[in-house]
Parts: structure tokens; C-alpha cells; sequence
């Protein structure tokens, strides 16, 4: 008898896709509250019955061999099929349960699904729902790639085998300091948004690209024509630098709206430029959702038009 043709477990296969996916035995080993030896030892009987090498150590890191990651895509394919399996029956049986991974870009994934998972909870207590915060780049490709089922981004994708649901409304305005020569404004033109410090997200982020492709409308340069002192990696951290006097930034609405009430941060609207945007619900057009995924996607649906979804006014 070959060693391949000798069982070979899904719990191997599931710490084979971890190791590989976390490039480290003991971040794989943590993951899923196991010891390293232990892992080691399933990736050693695995090469085993395999009959190959499927991963190079190198230091700490580990990396695919070749015929690794060909095995790779398989193991993948099977441990969701395996999941895709127990999700139809369960469904047939009327016990939709599970766990559902919903990617967001940050304003939504801080300030409209949770609320949105909130409702479907409540709806569905056997699903639990994983929702993972990213710029809008990094939710459309973990959507492409199959590591989410579905997302919620500020921008819609280019990619054709994306679906792309607008889900809400949403509006960019001009934050400043409470302290502020503006304070008692209510618009703001954009040459002397121009004239001010100005505090800019990362590359990727759905906010930095909507408001680049208005200024582009009336061609204007973003990064070449304001003068950018910081480039920040999240809403949060754009707007504690506005607070400690750093910059002016461009924020969605629904972000500071808090900040607004409690008097840390004043708002205005840009002239001539138009900073409405749409976060849309995207998901794979040709791809078979899992139950909890279509139970999700019905009940945003429902939803849409509600104070779960939309923010208080």
C-alpha cells in the first residue's frame, strides 16, 4: 500500500491549511489552542502518508514547498466542502447554525454592521457571526479569495465576479477642532482645505479613495495640492489627530457624529464638491453561499431601510 492511499484526517488537513496560512507552527498551534510539538508531529505524519515534503523551515518561518502548494488548494477545497456539506444539511433540517465571517471597511465595520449583526442575532442565535475590520482593498480580495463570504466596503469593486449590493447612504465632511478658526462655519471651500495641515488616510481606504475621486472630478490632486502632514491607518486614530491639533481631515459623517455631539469636533460642509457616497455589500456571483450567508444577506435586505442599519438621526 502507497502512503497516500493510507487515511489521511480533515484535522490534518485543517492544521496543514493553518500552519501554511500563518506561515508559523506556533501561531498555527496557538490558533487552535494546541502545543507546537503537537502540530509538528501532525505535519510530519502528514509529509508521511503523503509521501512529500510540503513545507521548507526556515528560522522560525515556514514557508510552502512547491508540491505544498499544490496540496494546498485541495486541502482548502475539501475542509469547505466539508463545511458547505453540514451547512446544507442543517438546512434542509431547518437548523441554520454555524459561524459567519463578514468582512468591513472601517466605517462600516464599526458603526453600521454590528448593529446589523445585532438584528440577525437576534434572529438567528445558533450563527455567530466574525465580523474582521480592513481598508476596502483588503475586504474585496479576502471576498475574491474565499476567506469571506461577504463584505461591506465603502467603494464598489471593479472585479465582475463580485456582486455589489449599495447598502447605504453615507456623507464626507471636513472635521476640525472644536477650537478651531471654523468653528462657527457651517462650509468650507476646497482651496483652503488646501491652505490647512491635513491629516490623510492609508492607501486602500474606501474614505481616502472616495474623496480622491471627487477632488479628481474637479481636477484636483489630493496628494499633490493639499498639504499633507500624516497619513493615518484608521478613522480613530484621523480623528484623535484632529483633536490634539495635528490637522483637518475629511471624515464620513456617521464617524464623528458622536464626537459632534460631545463638542470635541466641529463639521462642515465642502462647496462645490460632491462627497456622497455608497457602502455596498459585495459577495461572490458565482459562488454557493453557505446558508447562514444567504440568511444574512435576506436579512440585510429587510433591514436596510431600518434604524439597524442606519444611523440614528
Amino acid at each position: 500500500m502507497k502512503p497516500s492511499e493510507e487515511g489521511i484526517s480533515l484535522r490534518q488537513l485543517d492544521i496543514f491549511c493553518r500552519v501554511a496560512d500563518k506561515k508559523s507552527f506556533s501561531k498555527a498551534a496557538a490558533s487552535i489552542y494546541l502545543t507546537q510539538p503537537t502540530i509538528s508531529e501532525h505535519i510530519r505524519t502528514l509529509e508521511s502518508l503523503l509521501g512529500v515534503k510540503i513545507f521548507d523551515r526556515v528560522g522560525r518561518k515556514v514557508e510552502l514547498t512547491e508540491a505544498g502548494r499544490i496540496y494546498y488548494d485541495y486541502a482548502k477545497k475539501i475542509i469547505d466542502l466539508r463545511g458547505e456539506a453540514q451547512s446544507v444539511l442543517d438546512s434542509f433540517l431547518g437548523l441554520l447554525r454555524g459561524r459567519l465571517s463578514v468582512g468591513a471597511s472601517t466605517i462600516p465595520g464599526v458603526y453600521i454592521v454590528p448593529r446589523i449583526a445585532g438584528s440577525f442575532r437576534r434572529e438567528y442565535p445558533a450563527i455567530s457571526v466574525l465580523i474582521q475590520v480592513a481598508d476596502s482593498s483588503e475586504v474585496i480580495e479576502s471576498v475574491l479569495k474565499g476567506d469571506m463570504e461577504v463584505g461591506v466596503v465603502g467603494r464598489k469593486p471593479g472585479n465582475p465576479s463580485l456582486a455589489a449590493k449599495p447598502l447605504v447612504s453615507d456623507n464626507l465632511v471636513a472635521a476640525v477642532p472644536q477650537n478651531h478658526k471654523w468653528k462657527s462655519r457651517s462650509k468650507v471651500t476646497v482651496k483652503e482645505l488646501q491652505a490647512e495641515p491635513f491629516l490623510l488616510r492609508e492607501p486602500g481606504s474606501g474614505t481616502r479613495s472616495a474623496f480622491e475621486d471627487a477632488l479628481a472630478k474637479e481636477k484636483v490632486s489630493l496628494e499633490q495640492e493639499f498639504n499633507v502632514v500624516a497619513e493615518l491607518g484608521s478613522t480613530e486614530a484621523i480623528k484623535q489627530g484632529i483633536r490634539q491639533g495635528l490637522g483637518i481631515s475629511v471624515v464620513s459623517d456617521v464617524a464623528v457624529q458622536a464626537d459632534c455631539e460631545s463638542c470635541r469636533l466641529h463639521t462642515l460642509d465642502i462647496e462645490g464638491v460632491s462627497l456622497k457616497r455608497t457602502f455596498y455589500c459585495i459577495y461572490q456571483k458565482h459562488h454557493s453561499l453557505a446558508p447562514a450567508a444567504e440568511a444574512f444577506l435576506k436579512h440585510i435586505e429587510k433591514e436596510k431601510n431600518s434604524k439597524s442599519i442606519r444611523r440614528d438621526k
